[in-house]
């Protein structure tokens, strides 16, 4: 998905400013001692008569505005700050370019979701399933410990499904993780909140495997709906947001 706008900029011609004309300025005194020796009384009627247009009064007058440049904005430049105009005239005082902040916010905001996963940590060089309470908003999974701390405590640990290079969030086969229900989300490292610094591989970048857990086979397949609905929304509306990538490094050995 995609759009387009066209930026057009237009300038307007001034006739000459007659104010330092001398000719014209001497006129313009001459014409206005004349007046204050008129009595007022014959200068009234001509002053409230009312002035029409030479064309007659449906007369449509063409405009002074003229097209001097042009842009065109599409999904590609919304992170960028400095654009270059297109058809300026050599003439025209302008530099030929233009500075805009550009805001892109998802068409359709996902539904909040919220409830207990399990997910699969590294805790003590050992992997550990443990329970979280978790939030599925703004693109962000965010969980906790226990419910009643998301009002009043900061998330133990954030997903930014912006980071995720899974091409879909789905089932976890059985051969790699006999846990039933785990789904996976594959991010990249760097950009986890929390996670030390990883190291590129060349030209693939190092990931993080997230195994998570749903208690039932409905609720995997209700958090995996929200969160393919929520990656689809950011990977269009959001220019920052990373694409899917079929190959990938592990961290450690460890499915984080």
């Amino acid at each position: 998905m995609d759009f387009v706008v066209e930026l057009e900029v237009y300038s307007m011609s001034v006739a000459k400013d007659t104010a330092a004309d001398p000719v014209a300025q001497k006129k313009s005194r001459k014409g206005l001692s004349q007046r204050k020796l008129t009595p007022k009384k014959l200068l009234t009627p001509k002053l409230l008569r009312p002035v029409e247009s030479p064309g007659g009064p449906n007369a449509v007058r063409s405009t002074n505005f003229t097209n001097v440049a042009s842009l065109q904005l599409t999904m590609s430049h919304v992170n960028q700050t400095h654009f270059t105009l297109s058809k300026v005239p050599f003439s025209s005082p302008l530099q030929g370019s233009v500075h805009l902040r550009l805001n892109c916010t998802m068409e359709t905001q996902v539904e909040e979701e919220r409830g207990f996963l399990t997910m699969f940590e590294d805790v003590g060089g050992f992997g550990s399933w443990l329970r979280r309470w978790c939030v599925l908003k703004g693109g962000r999974l965010s969980f906790w410990k226990y419910p009643d701390e998301e009002k009043n405590r900061e998330p133990m640990g954030v997903v930014d499904l912006k980071a995720c290079v899974s091409e879909r969030i789905d089932l976890v086969s059985r051969d790699e993780c006999a846990r039933p229900n785990t789904f996976e989300v594959a991010l990249v490292a760097k950009q986890e909140l929390g996670s030390a610094p990883a190291t590129e591989c060349q030209d693939v970048p190092s990931t993080v495997r997230r195994w998570i857990s749903a208690d039932t086979r409905e609720e995997r397949l209700d958090w995996c709906a929200k969160l393919n609905e929520t990656l689809a929304n950011l990977r269009t509306w959001h220019s920052d947001a990373l694409r899917p990538i079929k190959s990938f490094t592990k961290k450690d050995g460890f499915h984080v």
